[in-house]
């Protein structure tokens, strides 16, 4: 896990309800411009930063695209520095803070951009890494992609893993999944998936099925010992484990959700 130190504050980035922070961060001597998200007090509970590292870890498990990502320590010397219009932005929470390498030269996803990096076969998996992850966030009005170069970047994942708890004593019934996926027809991708006549999810069945828990739970550790709410493992663990071995009736389930 990549762990900064905040040192300078640039500008507040208009993005949603977390009012990110361009920053410049420091590691081993080497400056990085950084972005940090600010998750309001009231949301803490959902322990956000857990989901924001834990999906990013997860998505790249599963062979998808996420910024560079870690943590970052803003001592009291840092806040002293920031402007009022920032702290207002951030709050009392002085623990580490997610934060990702800022993706400079990334223009945010539209329908003109996606066509230079993402193909069927992208659009299966995000889609289908969404369902598994309850991800609601990732809609038309807010897609919640980066457009770079060469690829695209998944961001902000704070809002998923929500609701996973009622599907931990249903581990042995993968259809449990059709209670959420039928509410899934407003996802970014659904549109464009339903109009391609074949679409098999077979990268990510292939991806689903190699999934390796062991470099998953060393990253998870890692965030015990600094410091990170993990409380939600405890059932997402399982969760995945289910969906793993149950992966030849998850994918008929995400095939219906386009139908």
């Amino acid at each position: 896990m990549e762990i900064y130190q905040a040192k300078e504050f640039r500008k507040l980035l208009p993005s949603g309800s977390t009012n990110p922070w361009q920053i410049i961060g420091e590691k081993g001597g080497e400056n990085f411009e950084l972005v940090v998200k600010n998750f309001r007090p009231d949301t803490l509970h959902q322990r956000p930063v857990f989901k924001e590292l834990f999906c990013a870890v997860l998505a790249r498990e599963l062979g998808l695209s996420v910024p560079d990502f870690g943590l970052i320590d803003c001592s009291p010397q840092f806040y002293k520095l920031l402007p009022v219009s920032a702290y207002k932005a951030g709050d009392n929470d002085k623990s580490l803070r997610f934060c990702t390498k800022l993706m400079d030269g990334c223009t945010t996803y539209s329908d003109a951009t996606k066509a230079r990096v993402i193909h069927q076969d992208d659009m299966e998996s995000i889609f289908a890494f969404d369902i598994l992850i309850w991800n609601l966030d990732r809609i038309a009005i807010k897609p919640n992609i980066l457009i770079g170069k060469q690829k695209y970047y998944l961001i902000d994942h704070e809002l998923s893993l929500t609701g996973l708890t009622d599907f931990v004593t249903h581990t042995e019934d993968i259809q449990k999944f059709m209670i959420f996926a039928n509410g899934r027809s407003t996802h970014l991708f659904c549109k464009s998936l339903q109009s391609f006549k074949d679409v098999e999810f077979a990268t990510f069945q292939e991806m689903l099925q190699r999934l390796d828990f062991r470099n998953i739970d060393t990253q998870v550790n890692e965030m015990v010992e600094l410091g990170v709410n993990i409380e939600d493992y405890t059932f997402v663990r399982p969760y995945l484990m289910a969906a793993k071995q149950n992966v030849a009736k998850f994918i008929p389930i995400l095939k219906a959700i386009l139908t």
